[in-house]
């Protein structure tokens, strides 16, 4: 075989690899800056930054929303007085407004290795990068700064908040380098290890998305969690495969991690039991643990529209758990 035969092949094997659900293909998580138009992040919460933009913020000043009249004092700026309510009580009044200011969105990706199994349509890291991607290209059109982390047990990547297209596109870039099937191990420590680096990069008051499956989560992510959720929004997105959840019909399955393969008997009546009842037990923890935290969950399986599960999570100007 010729070396430029040789090189189209390869070529060949890695775009059937993007487009057969296990990798993210480039092309694909830009066109969904279209599908990302149905998603309206919410936007009616206080934001306390100190950068111009669309969003309310707790600091008063000069801005959009009229918030109310107050007592002339030293020092405030003369434009900012209401001369008829002066004249109407006889006292030098002031006008206070509460400004737009900007909500950075941060995305935090989990790219642990039990995020590269899927039995339907797609790998759980194929449908988490496209739930980065959609999110990303919502908040390019709502003029947000975006920023990103994106990790794989040590490994780590902090994307700083920016404006604009290209910061999409930079984060897709690193989504595609980073989505590919590897042998490190999902590890709470590394989790959490993430969390602390976003508790240092992240702005009071932004929307924070973390994507996971959700399955090493500990007291110490927890933790960082709640630290997180005492000056920002956070939302937990979950993503899980139809197998995670229910065992497939009795019978007799070859199982492969690429390198060794078992045999699994799901006709044993007592192994459905008792994975039904951990698979149960495990996600009303979850549950549990998010609610006391008051962050929202969204459950998204790998067979699902991911652009209608994100929409309907965003009802009425706040998020919805789709549990």
């Amino acid at each position: 075989m010729s070396r430029r035969n040789s090189l189209a092949e390869s070529s060949r094997s890695g775009n059937e690899a993007e487009h057969s659900g296990v990798v993210p293909a480039l092309a694909d998580l830009i066109a969904l800056r279209q599908s990302a138009r149905q998603i309206k992040l919410p936007n009616n919460k206080l934001v306390y930054t100190h950068l111009s933009g669309q969003y309310r913020s707790g600091y008063r000043g000069y801005g959009i929303d009229f918030d109310e009249v107050r007592p002339y004092q030293a020092g405030d700026d003369v434009r900012s007085i209401d001369w008829r309510v002066t004249a109407r009580t006889g006292k030098p009044s002031t006008k206070l407004y509460k400004e737009a200011r900007e909500r950075p969105v941060f995305i935090v990706i989990d790219y642990g290795a039990s995020l590269f199994f899927g039995t339907r349509v797609a790998f759980k890291s194929v449908i988490a990068s496209q739930v980065a991607a959609l999110l990303a290209w919502a908040t390019v059109d709502q003029s947000s700064r975006l920023g990103a982390i994106l990790y794989a047990g040590e490994q780590q990547l902090l994307l700083k908040p920016k404006v604009g297209p290209r910061a999409v596109l930079g984060l897709l870039q690193n989504i595609q380098n980073m989505a590919v099937p590897h042998s490190i191990a999902n590890d709470a420590t590394a989790t959490s290890s993430a969390l602390m680096l976003l508790r240092q990069a992240v702005q009071s008051g932004s929307l924070i998305f973390i994507i996971s499956d959700f399955s090493s989560f500990d007291s110490m992510v927890m933790s960082n969690l709640a630290a997180l959720t005492k000056a920002n929004v956070v939302v937990a997105v979950q993503v899980y495969d139809q197998l995670e959840e229910t065992l497939p019909p009795p019978n007799r399955y070859s199982i492969s991690n690429g390198l060794d393969t078992i045999v699994l008997d799901t006709a044993i009546t007592k192994l459905r039991q008792q994975y039904q009842q951990s698979v149960l037990v495990s996600k009303q923890q979850l549950q549990q643990q998010l609610a006391e935290l008051k962050v929202p969950l969204i459950s998204i399986r790998t067979d699902q529209a991911v652009v209608e599960v994100l929409g309907q999570a965003c009802q009425g100007g706040q998020f919805v758990s789709t549990i």
